[in-house]
């Protein structure tokens, strides 16, 4: 009897451990910010053979913070410390090869409830243009991708922004760019760029 009240008691002692643990991961996770990010492309088709293409940069991404509280007494710890940038590639044409995705640090702070804006970004890294999908469309290597058979490249361009809360509550948000890529094709700049 004895040996089973105490494993009745061992049992209510790890069930009540167990809620209290989740309670506490689930309560970390919900962060009372949200990070939500746009962009606004200046490029839509990126001509290599046009040097002035992208030339004032490809667009920009802003940041808002979102308080998802309503009327919070306090938001001196809800402003967004941004720590980095996660790049990745995803082809909408029906191509496999992609870019090498990659890792960049920011800096800055955006207020809780204000808006910030990412301008001059790395989306490719230094040398990209010359390797593969790209240096299919050249004219020196034939001018057509091998995968789809056209003389474009088309992909989303995929920004993650990553922070946390001068709180501690890690935030995190994601937008997509569409951007076509060809070579003598001519430049399209979106309206308004």
């Amino acid at each position: 009897m004895r040996v089973t009240l105490n494993l009745i008691r061992a049992t209510a002692v790890v069930a009540a451990a167990l809620t209290a643990l989740s309670c506490n991961e689930a309560n970390r996770g919900a962060s009372p910010v949200e990070l939500v990010a746009t962009n606004h492309a200046n490029i839509l088709v990126l001509d290599f053979a046009d040097s002035t293409c992208g030339s004032g940069g490809l667009g920009t991404i802003t940041l808002r913070s979102i308080i998802k509280r309503t009327n919070p007494t306090d938001v001196r710890f809800l402003d967004v410390k941004l720590k980095s940038y996660r790049v990745t590639y995803q082809r909408t044409d029906g191509g496999k090869l992609i870019p090498q995705s990659f890792v960049r640090s920011i800096s800055g702070i955006i207020g809780a409830g204000q808006t910030a804006l990412l301008n001059d970004f790395l989306i490719f890294e230094p040398g990209a243009f010359s390797q593969a999908p790209f240096a299919a469309l050249l004219p020196q290597n034939g001018g057509i991708d091998p995968e789809t058979g056209k003389r474009t490249v088309t992909m989303e361009i995929i920004v993650d922004v990553f922070g946390e809360t001068l709180a501690g509550d890690d935030v995190s948000a994601r937008t997509r760019i569409p951007l076509t890529f060809c070579d003598g094709c001519g430049c399209v700049k979106a309206s308004g760029a």
